[in-house]
């Protein structure tokens, strides 16, 4: 699809993307955010997104990136935003094996996905 000027893959919050990286991957770049007409519109607005990025491996899970969106209150949260995180000083510590895929999960805002 296309939002805001570019393409972008639309996922619901309570959504779960799975991404694997090639064997070696020494970093994941990707861009997130929330499309304008969910802040810009009249009438009811987001509560904002949770994103976080997981790495998994070897049967262990590590969080490797966590930010809250509130576009409506924060103006900085606004647009698309890019993230470049490494992999392998990440997932070190809670994973002996190669990294395996990446688990991508936007969740609802601080209401629960009512409008404010």
């Amino acid at each position: 699809m296309i939002a805001d000027g570019g393409p972008a893959l639309f996922a619901h919050p309570d959504s779960n993307l799975w991404l694997h990286a090639p064997a070696r991957a020494s970093h994941i770049e990707w861009n997130y955010g929330i499309v304008s007409g969910a802040y810009e519109k009249k009438g009811d607005k987001t509560d904002g997104v949770e994103f976080t990025v997981a790495g998994v491996a070897g049967g262990a899970t590590r969080v490797i990136f966590h930010r809250v969106l509130d576009p409506v209150n924060r103006a900085a949260d606004r647009g698309r935003s890019t993230r470049l995180s490494p992999i392998s000083r990440r997932l070190a510590n809670c994973c002996s094996s190669p990294p395996g895929p990446f688990k991508a999960m936007p969740t609802t805002g601080p209401t629960g996905g009512k409008s404010t």
